[in-house]
């Protein structure tokens, strides 16, 4: 059947655990730096990651724990308590080790530097991060849980919130005389919403009422979360007051300081900075999984919209 918000009359029992071990993970990368003869001032890298973690700490499983067990009948039997009726009475939340976690993807960048004699320097910047694989086993004698696009929680136990197959940026910045300018589009990929939450959606059993792979359970009712594509600018200035002139013939410096101000001196590597972050405001995707965070993931976007600031920072 479909999901349903149930207090159970026992409450969930919230703790900690003596049997807790520490975390280990083994991380494997393998890149490359390009910096083409034909192309001058373009620069290339791109990073293979794999991360094999074993024992990872889970925490706030409740939900997660209640619906393995209604999908199989027995997946943490010793933390869901029913009644003889097998109607939910409490919930165990403990945290315990989990047995594994599996990352893959590849990180690559294209930076591409112009300077010029008479206005500044142009730098094009793209980035793209793409993920194979995201995959958990939560008990040792289950399968593989993927993770990877598919909707998670901003505080979801095993994975930093929902995981689009691809996120990644464009950025274009102007230098000259202090000036800075800097205009980025930023793109957050589509994924799967959670189908639990869907209208009229059920859970997908077989004909003895189990989820043909309970450790991922697929509902009759899907829909894709759109991608998500933002743009902000900032301009900032950084004073700089006058440095020593090297005279001819010597390196010495220290004759030809100029005589500064008192205000050139407080202001010197002074930048004001002003800028607006979704320029656009554009909204969040919906996203009927995020029932406590208004209907949108809140780890890959915000329902603050269009966003105005001034920084000032001074270096010392």
């Amino acid at each position: 059947g479909g999901l349903a918000f149930v207090q159970p009359p026992g409450g969930t029992r919230v703790g900690g655990s003596v049997d807790l071990q520490p975390e280990r993970t083994d991380n494997y990368s393998v890149g490359f730096v390009l910096t083409p003869r034909q192309i001058p001032n373009l620069t290339i890298t791109a990073d293979y990651y794999q991360l094999n973690s074993e024992g990872v700490i889970v925490t706030a499983f409740a939900q997660a724990a209640v619906v393995r067990n209604a999908a199989d009948g027995f997946t943490f039997a010793d933390r869901i308590i029913r009644d003889s009726s097998g109607v939910l009475q409490t919930v165990l939340d403990f945290p315990f080790n989990s047995s594994r976690r599996a990352v893959e993807g590849i990180d690559t960048t294209a930076v591409y530097r112009f300077p010029t004699d008479h206005f500044g320097k142009f730098t094009l910047t793209v980035a793209y991060n793409h993920l194979f694989r995201f995959n958990a086993q939560i008990v040792a004698e289950t399968g593989f849980t993927n993770y990877l696009g598919r909707f998670q929680s901003a505080n979801s136990p095993l994975s930093p919130g929902s995981l689009p197959w691809n996120k990644g940026y464009v950025q274009a910045q102007w230098d000259y005389n202090g000036f800075q300018l800097i205009n980025t589009f930023n793109y957050v990929g589509d994924y799967k919403d959670f189908g639990g939450f869907l209208n009229n959606s059920l859970l997908v059993l077989d004909e003895s009422g189990r989820a043909p792979d309970p450790v991922n359970v697929e509902f009759t009712r899907n829909r894709d979360v759109k991608a998500f594509l933002t743009f902000d600018t900032q301009i900032s200035y950084t004073y700089t007051a006058p440095r020593a002139v090297a005279d001819e013939g010597t390196a010495k410096t220290a004759a030809s300081v100029p005589s500064l101000r008192g205000w050139q001196r407080w202001l010197d590597q002074t930048t004001i900075r002003i800028g607006v972050n979704n320029i656009f405001d554009e909204p969040p995707p919906f996203n009927a999984g995020a029932i406590t965070g208004d209907n949108y993931d809140t780890s890959l976007g915000s329902i603050r919209g269009r966003y105005y600031y001034v920084a000032w920072n001074k270096k010392f």
